[in-house]
């Protein structure tokens, strides 16, 4: 059952989303969306709750049906997960039960003749663990709306899209649980080469590093949350497992969890 929020709780939940959060991400034609990170959500529930809290998937479904480009007529079409947010407060437990859905994404055929100057889609989904993670995320992020966190978010691409700096990155890390050496030898491991140190990255790598902790830190909070973002790191960095894209990095998440 839910209970009622304590003013310093509420505080917390409902404080202002810094611009610094904010993603943008394409929709469709020319439009433009804002967004907020899992990873952001998380922290602001560990702020909030104490880390007193958990995230589950009840339950989740690949609908199937017919697919705009795609051969045949019963294809995934997305993937659908109830997840519950589930937390204590003053001893005493509250959920929140929210929808997460997630489109099926489809590679491209580049064997057959292009369509309109591009390659038509295959019936091969890029990745139905990639579509389950989406739509555990987005049931996450419903979730933790519901209890303030991000009503204030903009829509309509109106503000421009934040720059990441080195600070940004290391106070992703810090708020991860991954110390600098371990985080430099994570992208040693992964990229193949690393900075001598968070500070000395330019803005172009700390975009792509911020945007990569946080692809592993959601993996590890959705795909293997009995786990440590620290555990699963080690693991990416022991395996040399893919881990450079968020579909490798949930493959990985996965396989970690099978190995446990």
């Amino acid at each position: 059952m839910s209970t009622a929020l304590t003013t310093h709780v509420q505080n917390s939940l409902g404080q202002p989303t810094p611009d610094s959060a904010i993603k943008r991400r394409d929709g469709k034609g020319s439009t433009k969306f804002d967004y907020l990170p899992a990873a952001y959500v998380i922290r602001r529930l560990n702020e909030a709750f104490g880390h007193v809290w958990s995230f589950e998937v009840l339950k989740s479904e690949v609908v199937r049906g017919e697919v705009v480009g795609v051969p045949g007529t019963d294809n995934p079409v997305e993937v659908v997960a109830l997840g519950r947010l589930s937390y204590t407060l003053g001893g005493v437990p509250g959920v929140r039960d929210q929808y997460g859905v997630q489109t099926v994404e489809y590679q491209a055929d580049y064997a057959a003749p292009k369509v309109n100057g591009k390659a038509p889609k295959s019936s091969r989904p890029v990745s139905l663990g990639q579509a389950f993670q989406g739509a555990a995320s987005r049931a996450l992020k419903k979730c933790a709306e519901s209890l303030g966190i991000g009503l204030d978010l903009k829509t309509g691409g109106e503000a421009p899209e934040p720059e990441t700096t080195a600070d940004d990155v290391q106070s992703i890390a810090d708020s991860i649980g991954l110390d600098e050496p371990m985080v430099i030898a994570l992208l040693h491991a992964v990229f193949g080469k690393a900075p001598a140190s968070i500070a000395a990255l330019n803005a172009e790598g700390a975009k792509m590093v911020g945007a990569f902790l946080e692809s592993v830190f959601e993996a590890q909070q959705t795909i293997v949350p009995e786990a440590t973002p620290e555990q699963f790191a080690a693991y990416l960095i022991a395996s040399k497992a893919p881990a450079k894209s968020a579909r490798e990095i949930a493959a990985a998440a996965q396989a970690f969890r099978k190995g446990r």
